[in-house]
């Protein structure tokens, strides 16, 4: 915080697997799509009182999806973000991997990849802070560490690896009364 809110956390990889459900009418079970996300400032920045990031973004959905699954899988991607994907500079149907291990996430879609353990081990030295909220909606969010959390492509003009931080949520997400039932897994590291 403080000094670093302007040096650093405007990276970010988002993570969604729909164990069952649908986006826009389109029927998404078993999908994932992940967004590798770049901003000109901390893609905080404006809950403490700042100007909005300017944020571009390459999205990776799941090779198997078809067309309006493509579609749908961007459209959630962008709608459960609340818009901090920005501008989306490349959408890329690729293998994702997307695993659940209990005590860890793991999540790999081209050259972006990001691993979370879900247990985090309180540091009395960090003061019991949690500064930043979630950059997606979640629902039981909860602080992990990434112990990866790194992007390898180019479109976005910078690569990062960013590990061993305490900077990532995980959480659920059930949907509401206004589209069929589902649950979504979610991966969203925070600045």
């Amino acid at each position: 915080m403080n000094s670093e809110a302007e040096t650093v956390g405007k990276q970010a990889v988002l993570a969604w697997k729909v164990d069952r459900g649908s986006f826009n009418g389109i029927a998404i079970d078993g999908l994932p799509v992940v967004a590798a996300v770049s901003g000109d400032r901390n893609l905080g920045m404006q809950e403490m009182g700042g100007e909005k990031p300017n944020v571009r973004s390459a999205l990776y959905d799941d090779q198997r999806a078809n067309a309006a699954q493509q579609l749908a899988l961007v459209a959630q991607a962008n709608e459960l973000s609340k818009g901090i994907v920005g501008t989306i500079v490349q959408v890329t149907p690729a293998p994702i991997e997307f695993a659940d291990h209990g005590s860890e996430i793991q999540v790999t879609a081209g050259p972006a990849s990001l691993d979370v353990n879900k247990h985090l081990t309180h540091d009395p030295t960090c003061g019991a802070m949690q500064w930043f909220h979630p950059l997606a909606a979640v629902n039981d969010a909860a602080v992990g560490v990434a112990a990866q959390h790194l992007f390898t492509g180019s479109a976005l003009g910078t690569k990062w690896s960013d590990p061993n931080k305490r900077s990532a949520f995980v959480g659920t997400l059930r949907t509401d009364a206004a589209r069929p039932p589902g649950l979504c897994n979610s991966l969203t590291p925070s600045r």
